[in-house]
C-alpha cells in the first residue's frame, strides 16, 4: 500500500495527520472485523470498542504526539491513570481495558507490533461500598 501525502503550501506542513487518521481507522476497522468473528458481541459492544479505542489514539495524538500503533506502556499507563480517576463519571464512561489489551495483543498476533505494551499494565479501580444484605422479617397479617 502506497501512502502519499500532500504539502500544504501556506503552512509548510504535509498532510500526514489525515494519513494517519485514515491508516489508523483502517487498523481499528480490521481489529473489530477479527475480534467479532472470533468473538461473536453484540453491534453495542462493538460500538464501545471502537469508542475506546478513538478515543485512546485522540489523546495519544493530542497528548503524547504518538500513534495508537506506536504507544507504548507508558503512554498507555498514562491515558489509564487519566481516565480512571472518577472525576463524577460513571463507570460506563471509563474506556474498557480489555478491549485496549485485546488491540494490542491483535497488533503482535497480526505482526503489525513485534512486543505488547499492555503485557504488564493493570488498573485499579476505585473500591465500591460494600453494602451488607439484611432480612427484614415483618408480621404477616
Amino acid at each position: 500500500m502506497s501512502i502519499t501525502c500532500d504539502i500544504d503550501i501556506d503552512s509548510g506542513r504535509t498532510g500526514t495527520r489525515q494519513v494517519r487518521a485514515r491508516e489508523t481507522s483502517d487498523v481499528i476497522q480490521w481489529f473489530l472485523d477479527y475480534y467479532w468473528i472470533r468473538h461473536p458481541i453484540s453491534e453495542r459492544a462493538i460500538a464501545g470498542y471502537r469508542a475506546d479505542l478513538i478515543a485512546l489514539d485522540h489523546w495519544l495524538m493530542t497528548t503524547r504526539n504518538t500513534s495508537l500503533q506506536a504507544a507504548g506502556s507508558q503512554d498507555l499507563r498514562a491515558f489509564l491513570d487519566s481516565h480512571y480517576r472518577t472525576d463524577g463519571r460513571s463507570l460506563c464512561q471509563i474506556p474498557s481495558v480489555s478491549c485496549i489489551k485485546r488491540f494490542f495483543f491483535y497488533l503482535v498476533e497480526v505482526g503489525l507490533r513485534t512486543d505488547d505494551p499492555t503485557e504488564r499494565v493493570y488498573v485499579r479501580m476505585p473500591r465500591r461500598e460494600k453494602y451488607e444484605l439484611t432480612v427484614i422479617q415483618g408480621d404477616r397479617a
